[in-house]
């Protein structure tokens, strides 16, 4: 398979023997955005269900320098192209190419993915990204910008991604970058990659009397072959001199460009290395300074050619006509130790009044095209003279000698060359920091290059293991929100606010041994409000084998225990655990937890033996202020007290298995009470006409009192617990009702009943005189039979046996089916209809599997 785009197109000629809609990717098949998919069309001639959408031409898309081109078109064949919000050139043809871009229009550089939410944070991350470039031209990156990267490391692959650098048509690269656990709490980190020309938009101002000059005795490689280009903005008409290369005294090998009023004409002069009577001098008299205007000046000194043509002047990448004054003689400039004095011929003798930009120099002739693509890169923000582009060579790049952006960089670094052969000005007069100001020459005319930003964010939050072990009979609270509205008869209408419960564990350590006792110690001290990675050290499950370094399974039995898959947004943590110093945290593979093993993302760095080794799910928790230690008489023993607040509860919640009645579920299990007796109440909701003078006068505003109690559960193994934990994450908080029988006898039954009676006579208790439509919670019954059947139904109305009174007579909503007698009855209970009647459920952890959980509840109508 191709590894580029470009590689693909070199492959793609001829049919392919492909079914359905295939696609290949030019970046990672798991990133999350791909930059671009090429695809095929169907060649089986039924193309997938696409009715709906338009058809495209039978042709391959052309292709242009700057990307695919063509009208923009609808998916003429399958594909899922639904939410792209890009274009979508594709073919019909069987093998034609056929091209979509994800989340982006075509002709961009992608970062892919764009984005790292590593969420918890507990062990050194490594991340792999690509830089994509979508352009059928080469970009430029010249620089990689940082935010908020501490305790990151950018690695640049080497070579050729370390920026500046160049990425070819539809190359890509891949980078890399170290998190390390170390670092501030949060993460929230931008890495910018800068395309196009390095801004600067600065320059120097030459106006009053300054010059740049670098110090004697430096090789200026100025021979017979030369180029010199610059960027000059005159400011006045009087005579100017933009540079001039020279001994340190004498008047020969002598380079001069200035401006003479004389003859109104820009001048080059230029002696040779003996002395001054063999002199080339190029007056350009239709060239006249235009105030405050940039000009692109380009001098070129042949060593080849006509002797006229020697000697070339370009202004704005046009060659300018000239006049020879005085003698045109061949000038030989072999010695090369001389110094540059930009705007002056001397160093006290300062005549240049202007702004100057860029001023380069290379050792080669520069071709009339190169000279007009320098001047069509222009300056400022728009160019970069260490970088080829369109005609502009590599090879005339690597002949750039001398290279100064002015203005770039304060002083002292004003006159730093940027060249391959450094030598920066150092000397001069009267340039200073207040000589740079905001101006430079624009770009004329484009020449491909690509101004882009594609920005790779990273956030996530570094997080502490908590890895001591906690005593037993720790609390763990589930907390839900609901808001209830309650009407005048008490029916009420209940809104769950929390999709989920949040977490709170009240957990105690006590700890003897002083290392841990300091690492417990100060990790609190430093990390109160902050995040903790904990282990629920209930969930802890031994491992079966094994595992040495490099593998990424870990085989343990999962079942009856709280382990997750990781999903994209979410990373699910656990830790191999030995102790509180012994441990390595590893992270969960997406789809990664089964019955009998846990996938991981890495490969552990650790060996871990199966007969000391355990893997426990990890919960992310902030530490209340509820916290704290007590110190024992040794001063060696504390007692730590942690409060752990998280909200990361999963959707734990199934209520299978439950008998229903009405459709609303039954817990039927019988009630645990721990010790003697378990409190019921009456709760009314009166309203209290009282002057205090006198009588008072009360009013219950409900049609029938709520009755309040507290249903008890005690599990013995993991997998009661577990269960356990899944029908209280089914209740919802108060949001959801059920039924819960009493227990009790209630009624006792004094006729038996028949398979298709709907009114049973029972013992009379005052049901009828109290309750006789049979209002709720009282209103339906557990009829339980000494063989365990249990029959659940609705008490619609209620009597007097008629020409009895020793007996009440209840009507139910359905007979049994079966013929009862009175010694088959176990009791007959009220079967409450209720629902928690607080949103916090706490369980308390007598052991590993073993839970002891109270509920308190309210009775409802509905």
């Amino acid at each position: 398979m191709a590894d580029t785009l470009a590689d693909f197109l070199d492959e793609a000629t001829g049919s392919f023997d492909l079914i359905g809609f295939r696609e290949l990717n030019t970046v990672p098949v798991d990133s999350s955005e791909p930059g671009i998919s090429v695809s095929f069309a169907n060649v089986m001639g039924s193309p997938f269900d696409n009715s709906s959408k338009l058809a495209a031409p039978d042709e391959t898309p052309p292709l242009s320098e700057d990307g695919w081109e063509g009208m923009i078109l609808a998916a003429p064949i399958a594909g899922v192209v639904i939410g792209n919000p890009g274009r979508n050139r594709l073919g019909t043809l069987p093998g034609h190419l056929c091209v979509l871009y994800e989340g982006d229009f075509y002709g961009r550089i992608h970062v892919t993915p764009s984005r790292f939410a590593l969420g918890n944070v507990l062990t050194d991350t490594n991340l792999q990204f690509e830089i994509w470039n979508g352009f059928f031209t080469p970009q430029n990156l010249n620089s990689i910008l940082e935010f908020g990267t501490s305790s990151l490391t950018l690695n640049q692959p080497t070579p050729p991604g370390v920026a500046p650098t160049i990425l070819d048509t539809l190359a890509s690269f891949t980078y890399d970058v170290d998190v390390d656990d170390l670092g501030p709490a949060e993460i929230d980190a931008l890495y910018t990659f800068k395309f196009g020309p390095e801004p600067d938009n600065k320059c120097v101002d030459f106006s009053t009397s300054e010059t740049l000059e670098s110090p004697t005795g430096i090789d200026w490689s100025v021979s017979d072959e030369w180029t010199i280009s610059l960027w000059w903005k005159p400011t006045t008409t009087g005579t100017t001199s933009l540079f001039s290369i020279r001994p340190p005294s004498g008047s020969f090998n002598i380079v001069d460009f200035s401006y003479t009023v004389a003859t109104n004409s820009y001048r080059v002069k230029i002696t040779d290395q003996a002395d001054a009577g063999d002199i080339k001098t190029r007056d350009y008299p239709t060239e006249v300074p235009d105030l405050d205007t940039w000009v692109n000046f380009t001098i070129v000194k042949s060593a080849s050619g006509p002797e006229a043509d020697a000697l070339r002047l370009y202004r704005n990448g046009v060659i300018v006509a000239w006049t020879v004054i005085g003698v045109d003689d061949h000038v030989d400039q072999l010695a090369t130790i001389r110094r540059l004095i930009l705007t002056g011929v001397t160093a006290v003798s300062a005549t240049g009044q202007g702004l100057m930009h860029t001023w380069g120099l290379w050792t080669t002739e520069l071709a009339d095209a190169e000279i007009l693509a320098i001047y069509n890169q222009g300056a400022g923000n728009t160019t970069d003279w260490t970088i080829a582009s369109g005609d502009y060579t590599p090879a005339s790049v690597a002949k750039l000698r001398r290279y100064y952006r002015l203005g770039m960089k304060p002083s002292p670094d004003i006159g730093e060359d940027l060249g391959n052969l450094p030598r920066d000005l150092t000397g001069g007069s009267g340039i200073t920091d207040v000589d740079i100001v905001d101006d430079a020459p624009t770009n004329p005319s484009s020449t491909g290059w690509v101004t882009s930003a594609p920005t790779l964010e990273i956030t996530g939050q570094r997080i502490t293991l908590f890895g001591h072990c906690p005593q037993r009979g720790y609390t763990e609270g589930l907390l839900w929100k609901t808001n209830i509205i309650e009407s005048w008869d008490g029916s009420e209408q209940r809104i769950r606010s929390r999709k989920l419960p949040r977490q709170k564990f009240d957990v105690e350590y006590l700890i003897d041994d002083s290392k841990e006792r300091a690492v417990a110690q100060n990790s609190l001290f430093g990390g109160l409000g902050k995040a903790f990675g904990v282990p629920l050290f209930h969930f802890a499950r031994s491992l079966n084998s094994d595992m040495a370094i490099g593998e990424t399974v870990v085989q343990v039995t999962t079942t009856d225990a709280d382990f997750r898959d990781s999903t994209v947004e979410v990373k699910e943590l656990a830790v191999l655990w030995r102790g509180f110093d012994d441990f390595e945290v590893v992270q969960i593979a997406v789809g990664g937890v089964t019955a009998s093993s846990v996938t991981l993302e890495r490969p552990v760095a650790q060996v871990h033996d199966a007969a000391t080794t355990s893997l426990i799910p990890i919960q992310v928790s902030v530490l209340n202020d509820n916290s704290g230690w007590q110190v024992y008489q040794t001063g060696e023993v504390q007692k730590f007290r942690c409060e752990w607040m998280t909200e990361e509860a999963t959707d734990l919640a199934d209520l299978s298995g439950l008998a229903t009645h009405g459709g609303t579920v039954v817990f039927d299990d019988p009630n645990f009470i721990d010790g003697n007796t378990l409190e019921e109440g009456l709760k009314g909701k009166f309203q209290i006409f009282d002057s205090e003078t006198g009588k008072f006068t009360s009013l219950d505003r409900r049609l029938s009192p709520q009755l309040n109690f507290v249903k008890g559960f005690e599990t013995h193994t993991e997998a009661e617990s577990f269960l356990l934990r899944k029908r209280l994450y089914g209740l919802l908080g108060r949001q959801k009702s059920f039924y819960v029988p009493s227990w009790r006898k209630d009624f006792e039954l004094v006729t038996a009943i028949g398979a298709g009676d709907t009114n049973i006579d029972v013992a009379p208790v005052e049901y009828s005189r109290f309750n006789p439509t049979g209002h709720a919670p009282f209103g339906d019954i557990m009829i339980e039979l000494n063989d365990g059947t249990r029959f659940f139904r609705n008490i619609i109305s209620a009597t007097v046996g008629i020409g009895d009174p020793a007996r009440e007579e209840l009507e139910i909503d359905s007979s049994l089916g079966q013929i009862v007698s009175i010694p088959e009855i176990k009791r007959i209970s009220y079967l409450y209809k209720v629902r928690l009647n607080s949103d916090t459920v706490e369980i308390v952890h007598l052991d590993r599997g073993v839970y002891s959980v109270r509920i308190p509840l309210a009775g409802v109508r509905v």
